[in-house]
Parts: C-alpha cells; structure tokens; sequence
C-alpha cells in the first residue's frame, strides 16, 4: 500500500500518502485483490511506480461510476492530482446511494455438479484376478508423487528467485534510482543466498559505485551469495586496497572472513538430484508394467 512517492523516498510525505493507502484498501475491498500483486517485492514496487491497475468496473460487478472514479484520483501517481482530503472524499461517498450486488459465479467447482432429472451416472468396475501388489504400488506412487512435487516446487522457487534477482540487478545498476531502493536491492540479493550466485559479478561490478553506502553494501552481499573461491576473495582483496572509505574497507573485510570459512561449490546437489531422477524413472516403468501385467 505505498505511494510511489515513499518508495522513490522523496520527501516531504502529506495526507494525500496516506489518501494514495486508501485507495489501495477501497480497491481491494471491491476487487477481492489489491491493485498491484507479484510474487516479489520489487515486481511489486515497480508496478506502483510505472504502472495502471486495472479498472475497478473490470473485475467489480454494478459499480457505480463515482465509486470508481474515486478510486481512480486516489491512485493516482503524482500527490497533486489527488484528492486534498478525507473530507473531501467522505463527501463523495455519501453522495453514492446506490448498492453494490455480488453475483454468484455462473459455475463453482467446489460445488458437486447436480445432474437433470432422470439421468444417471454410472461406472463400469472391472473384475477379474489381479497380480498387482497393491500396498508397494501405493507406496511406490506416493514416492513419485511426492518427488514430481518436490522438483516441481523446486524449480518454480529457482524461476521466482531468478525473476526477482534480474529486477534486483536493474534496480541496483541504475544510477538514476534513490539510494535507499539501490541499497534494498543490494540487501535483497544477499537476503537470496547462493540462488543469486549469477548476480556476483553484477555485485562485483557495484564496488567501483561512486556511493560508498551502496558498495559497503554489496560487499555484505557478497559475502551471502558468494562461496570460498579462491578467485572471489582476490577480487576483494584489490578492490579493498583502492578503496579509500573506511566502511568500504571494513565491510570487505568481515565479507572475505565470512568466504574463507564458506564451503567451496559442490556437486553434490547434481548428485541427489540426479538419483532422485533415477528413482523416479524405476518406480514410474515399475508400476506401469503392474499395471500392464
């Protein structure tokens, strides 16, 4: 629910920021979601700026024009094209007289689906001796299933991590973007760990930043996104000695001790992901020749 205006940290803040919060809440209480979704926080924030939410008449069954033009000023981007006041907007509600209806959806799938009067559904049950090891193929499937799952799970966290460190990036290599979102996307990185391992030579690159707050704050990064390599703590160590701030240099410092007691890159990961591949390939030809048998 923050105006652009708090997230660009351009001060001073008024009571059309906090008009902008209530825009947000009305939007949401009419929509059932808030103007702007994503599944990171930057996504988010990015759209705040630079981006129109979709109507309100769009996803709101009946509603009425002045409701939704009210909605529309108040989110609007720039603080002056707001309304001046609650007051003002207390008075435009209280002119609306007309009441909002909620439709039921045309179908629901949580509803059992009622047939017409005399049909019936039927199913036909196959009989017959069966050799199938029925608690094994149970337990078999509910192995693969939960690995399917597992891999599933696991490659949309790498794709969600992946979206959200290229905005981290861009926000952290634009120059034109305020210090505190610079440094949010700095923090942010860091918070990722070694799912942002591809964002260490766009970190690196920051440390030549004529900010010395932003640089302090990659190297901290660094030192959460990077491993014990060898190469890493070199880099770190010359950039430390050009480097004339004293926080700069101090940060680098506490980053190269936390690498030097980080483990190396491992394969390890290739490894169990391998085999639970393997195992899923077996149990999958398994239950499909009991099945076929």
């Amino acid at each position: 629910y923050m105006a652009p205006e708090q997230i660009q940290g351009k001060p001073p803040l008024s009571n059309r920021t906090d008009l902008y919060a209530l825009g947000c809440v009305l939007y949401e209480l009419l929509c059932g979601r808030p103007p702007f979704t994503g599944e990171a926080v930057a996504e988010v924030l990015q759209q705040h700026l630079r981006k129109e939410p979709a109507p309100v008449s769009s996803l709101t069954l009946d509603c009425p024009p002045e409701l939704e033009s009210i909605v529309n000023d108040l989110l609007e981007k720039a603080p002056d094209e707001r309304p001046e006041s609650a007051r003002e907007i207390a008075e435009r509600l209280n002119k609306i007289n007309k009441d909002i209806s909620v439709r039921a959806p045309r179908f629901n799938r949580n509803v059992p689906v009622t047939l017409p009067a005399g049909h019936k559904s039927t199913a036909e049950v196959a009989t017959g001796p069966r050799t199938l090891n029925k608690p094994l193929a149970v337990a078999l499937a509910a192995a693969l299933a939960a690995v399917v799952w597992l891999f599933a799970a696991r490659q949309h966290s790498i794709a969600v991590a992946e979206r959200s460190q290229r905005q981290f990036v861009a926000a952290l290599q634009d120059a034109k973007q305020p210090q505190a979102v610079r440094l949010y996307a700095a923090h942010s990185l860091g918070e990722l760990g070694h799912d942002a391992h591809s964002a260490l030579e766009p970190l690196l690159a920051t440390m030549t930043d004529g900010d010395p707050m932003v640089r302090a704050e990659a190297a901290r990064s660094i030192a959460k996104v990077g491993t014990g390599d060898a190469m890493l703590i070199a880099s770190l160590r010359k950039i430390q000695e050009r480097d004339d701030q004293p926080a700069v240099r101090e940060a680098i410092d506490a980053a190269v001790k936390l690498l030097n007691n980080a483990p190396g890159s491992s394969s390890l990961p290739l490894v169990l992901g391998g085999s639970t591949l393997l195992f899923a390939a077996v149990a999958g030809y398994w239950l499909w020749r009991q099945v076929k048998a």
